[in-house]
């Protein structure tokens, strides 16, 4: 089983740059490395729905009370506020029991007891499910056929900066070939890998 490092490496044998040991190292392959990794594994889990990433889940709501007046506005006061997952790559539906395709906005809004923004959603449904691609970062789920994806694109990504053309055209075509049998492969997968809330998104000190 490969871990994120190794899959890194494998992307930085392809165009000939030295391997890392740690994604902290001091090194400038692992200081680039570490600084590319988030951006690329963004770009890929946004493609399309992965069922190893997909969560669906039902959003608590945020009370009111907890919400500094200062920062909160009309509409908010007066709607639905669900606290958001800070894990969401991109929403792929937001429902309500039966009802498809409900309307919502996301915002920030400041805490009493908090110094930093926290994402919320609005809505005047009385239930919120949300169903979207996470953050996933750990290697052990992730397919085969992503993983050589991610290689590609991140061999890619790391040519962009320098003087590696033909390295960067090379990679750019062998991930896109990657990518699109990834996809297919998503696709037409028969039984659903879905991700389910095993417990109440926590508030933590909210």
């Amino acid at each position: 089983m490969y871990s994120i490092t190794d899959l890194v490496n494998m992307a930085l044998k392809q165009i000939k740059v030295r391997e890392i040991i740690s994604l902290d190292d001091e090194t400038v392959e692992a200081k680039g490395a570490k600084q590319t990794l988030p951006i690329v594994l963004e770009t890929l889990l946004n493609k399309t729905d992965w069922r190893f990433a997909k969560v669906r889940r039902v959003l608590p709501k945020l009370d009111k009370d907890s919400i500094n007046k200062e920062y909160a506005t009309g509409k908010l006061m007066h709607e639905n506020v669900y606290l958001y997952p800070d894990d969401v790559v991109r929403i792929r539906s937001v429902t309500s029991g039966r009802k498809e395709n409900v309307e919502y906005e996301l915002l920030s809004v400041k805490l009493h007891n908090r110094e930093a923004f926290v994402p919320v959603l609005l809505s005047r449904e009385e239930r919120i499910e949300l169903s979207y691609t996470r953050y996933c970062d750990e290697v052990n789920l992730w397919p085969a056929i992503f993983q050589r994806a991610f290689v590609h694109y991140f061999a890619y990504s790391m040519t962009m900066h320098s003087a590696l053309g033909d390295a960067q055209a090379t990679q750019l075509q062998l991930y896109n070939m990657a990518v699109k049998e990834a996809m297919a492969s998503n696709t037409n997968e028969d039984k659903h890998r879905l991700r389910r809330d095993t417990g109440p998104l926590k508030a933590r000190d909210w």
